[in-house]
C-alpha cells in the first residue's frame, strides 16, 4: 500500500501564523485599540485528552479513547477591551493524553506538545465579574519522538469568567473544547492510508494577568 505524506509541520505552522495575523487584523477595528490596553500572565490547568479514529477499509473501528488527565501550563499575552471585542495568544507546554483499549496494553500515554491556541473573546456579562466566550485557531508543536504523535492543528473554542482584583491584576477561569483537524496518528500508521486519528481535548485552566491603565 503506498505511503501518505502528511504536509510539514514547519508550512502548516507558518499557515497557523498567516491566518492568525488576519483575525487579529480583521476584529481589530471592532476591538476599540485606543479603549484597551495590553495583558500578559500565567495560566496553568488540566488537559482531558483524547483521540477518535475515523472508520476505514483497513478494518480499523471508529471510537473515541477513554479521556485521561494531562498538564497544561504557560504563558498568555493579549489586547483586552471587555466594552468590544479582545483577542489573546498563549504559549503552553500541553499533554495530550490517550488510551486505547487494546493497543499497548491499554496503557495510558502521554504526549508533549507547544500548544498556541490564538483566540478572540467577546464579551457577555460585563463588570467587576465578566463573563466571556472565545475561538480561534490552534496548533499543536510535538516535542517527543513518539511514532503514534504528530502535529497538531484544531479550532477552540469555550466559555471563562474574569475578575478584577484591581486595575492592574484579574483573574481568570476558563473551559474550552479543541476539535483537532490534522491526523495525529504518527509515522507508525503510515501505511495505513486509510486510517486516521483526531485529537478530542478539553481544556480546562486558570490563570493571572497583569497590566497597566
Amino acid at each position: 500500500m503506498p505511503e501518505t505524506s502528511a504536509p510539514h509541520p514547519r508550512s502548516f505552522s507558518v499557515k497557523f501564523i498567516k491566518f492568525s495575523l488576519l483575525l487579529i487584523l480583521a476584529f481589530s477595528p471592532l476591538c476599540g485599540l485606543a479603549q484597551g490596553r495590553f495583558m500578559y500572565g500565567f495560566t496553568c490547568g488540566i488537559n482531558l485528552g483524547s483521540r477518535y479514529e475515523v472508520p476505514s477499509s483497513d478494518g480499523f473501528s471508529s471510537y473515541s479513547t477513554g479521556r485521561n488527565i494531562g498538564a497544561l501550563a504557560g504563558l498568555e499575552i493579549g489586547y483586552y477591551n471587555w466594552d468590544h471585542f479582545s483577542y489573546s495568544a498563549q504559549i503552553l507546554f500541553d499533554q495530550k493524553s490517550f488510551q486505547k483499549p487494546g493497543y499497548f496494553n491499554g496503557e495510558k500515554h502521554l504526549i508533549n506538545y507547544i500548544e498556541i491556541p490564538v483566540v478572540i473573546k467577546m464579551p457577555v456579562i460585563n463588570g467587576e465579574w465578566k463573563l466571556y466566550v472565545f475561538a480561534g485557531p490552534t496548533i499543536g508543536l510535538l516535542i517527543d519522538t513518539y511514532p503514534d504523535a504528530n502535529y497538531d492543528f484544531g479550532i477552540y473554542g469555550g466559555i471563562g469568567f474574569l475578575h478584577s482584583f484591581s486595575k492592574n491584576i484579574d483573574l481568570f477561569f476558563q473551559a474550552g473544547y479543541a476539535y483537532g483537524l490534522a491526523d495525529v496518528s504518527g509515522p507508525i500508521f503510515s501505511d495505513a492510508e486509510h486510517y486516521k486519528e483526531y485529537s478530542r481535548d478539553i481544556r480546562i485552566n486558570f490563570g493571572l494577568l497583569f497590566g497597566k491603565e
